[in-house]
């Protein structure tokens, strides 16, 4: 079994600061989305 650590700093300002929640929640959710792809990939040979 393979662990993968995905950790990602980010120092918004401006408009991003305000938006940085919800750009939290997207970010983690392509990131959850991207390993379920490449999982995929990897099984099917």
């Amino acid at each position: 079994m393979h662990v993968v650590v995905e950790i990602v700093e980010s120092d918004p300002s401006g408009f991003y600061r305000v938006m940085q929640p919800l750009l939290r929640m997207m970010v983690a959710r392509n990131i959850r989305r991207d390993y379920r792809t490449l999982k995929a990939l990897l099984e099917r040979g």
